[in-house]
């Protein structure tokens, strides 16, 4: 390892403060709206592990919460159209959590395969939100179909199993993408 990368990877733990403010807005505005199990969404997840791969300098955190922030992103952009809302956490969270979660994986590289552990997390979220979250916030789609999508899919679990085949999917490209880039960057280096 250069001395350039290890200098980076120890100035990285910097970068967990927008995360962490970001989160700590989150949690307020849930607070305010009554609404703590939006917390479950993967972005929202996803300011945590930035948090801890950041301050502990760990690549495969930085790695999930990029992927999930990288294909949620014309998800989250979509909805915030249609809902007419855009609030400043929403943009911290989903802009502000992808600009550290490239900043971080620059500097502390994409650990081959983390696309398989995003599939993991994911099927740990889908768990989690079905045990902690109240079904009417339908968070992560884990208790309906998404409204709008009842006609093409008249079976949740097909619904899941369908998201779930995309989303892995996304994850696979997403790390494809990323390791040429970091494989270009270093090269150059």
């Amino acid at each position: 390892m250069s001395n350039l990368t290890l200098r980076a990877q120890r100035r990285i733990w910097p970068l967990a403060f927008l995360p962490f403010a970001s989160y700590v807005a989150l949690i307020t505005r849930y607070v305010d709206r009554h609404t703590l199990d939006e917390l479950w969404w993967p972005c929202n997840v996803a300011q945590v592990f930035l948090i801890v791969g950041c301050a502990l300098r760990k690549p495969r955190p930085v790695a999930i919460a990029t992927t999930w922030l990288t294909t949620g992103l014309p998800l989250w952009l979509l909805t915030a159209l249609m809902e007419n809302e855009l609030p400043v956490t929403s943009i911290l969270t989903h802009i502000g959590g992808l600009f550290v979660g490239v900043l971080a994986v620059l500097r502390l590289g994409w650990p081959p395969r983390t696309w398989r552990w995003v599939v993991v997390c994911h099927f740990a979220l889908l768990a989690a939100s079905r045990l902690f979250t109240r079904p009417e916030h339908n968070v992560n789609l884990a208790f309906a179909v998404q409204p709008g999508w009842e006609s093409t899919f008249t079976s949740h679990p097909l619904y899941l199993v369908m998201m779930t085949a995309l989303m892995s999917a996304g994850a696979f490209t997403t790390e494809r993408i990323a390791l040429f880039f970091l494989s270009g960057a270093n090269e150059r280096a």
